[in-house]
């Protein structure tokens, strides 16, 4: 069991139980290259909590039966604090949020968007340093969701990879893929989602197979 499934089983608390040993391994590794990890985090999974989850879980086939709703206050306050927690005790450099789809259909999308940000934003209030990788198909919440919390949308607004632009542009050369990816990608960010250009992500180090000569990464 990953260590997620035991935070949200409530099997492993930050501040009561010790980082596991591969994690921990993980942590030390990238403080001697001087670079923090960033913790990948799908917020509306069915976290629970010894009976008062019954505040924001949810029937739903989207989470394997049970999601949570971020319209529940009891949630917003939970979850919040779980991050900073979480955050404080691994040190990590920031959060990667997907599959934040607003799943809970008896609250209006508003109420759901509107706590998120409110998560957003008291977490960088308590801990500034982080950066903030939105993906989730965030261009929808509104630039102004991802430019001022400190991140940025995905770049190519899809879970595309280099293994996998052949599907759509079948070429052998990575960079012309990505150009080809990007271009639609930016259009949206910048016509529908009213992103100005400054704020619109680029591709440089984004999942992009790239090595030295010597056959490692630069």
């Amino acid at each position: 069991m990953s260590l997620g499934e035991k935070i949200r089983l409530k099997q492993w608390k930050p501040y009561h139980d010790s980082i596991p040993p591969t994690v921990q391994y993980l942590l030390d590794y990238a403080a001697t290259k001087q670079v923090k990890l960033v913790s990948y985090v799908y917020p509306t999974l069915g976290y629970r909590l010894n009976g008062q989850d019954q505040a924001w879980l949810i029937e739903n086939p989207h989470c394997r039966n049970l999601c949570a709703s971020l319209a529940s206050v009891e949630f917003q306050h939970y979850f919040l604090q779980l991050l900073i927690d979480f955050a404080q005790v691994t040190d990590i450099g920031g959060y990667a949020w997907d599959y934040n789809y607003f799943f809970d259909t008896n609250h209006t999308i508003y109420s759901k968007w509107r706590s998120w940000q409110w998560i957003l934003i008291q977490l960088l209030l308590a801990l500034p340093h982080l950066i903030m990788d939105h993906r989730y198909g965030s261009q929808y919440d509104g630039p102004w969701s991802w430019i001022t919390l400190n991140g940025y949308t995905s770049a190519l607004l899809a879970d595309e990879n280099p293994e996998t632009y052949p599907i759509r542009y079948p070429s052998l050369h990575t960079d012309k893929i990505a150009a080809n990816f990007m271009l639609p990608g930016n259009r949206e960010l910048r016509l529908e989602h009213f992103a100005s250009m400054d704020s619109i992500p680029g591709f440089i180090g984004h999942q992009s197979e790239r090595f030295s000569v010597y056959g490692g990464l630069p």
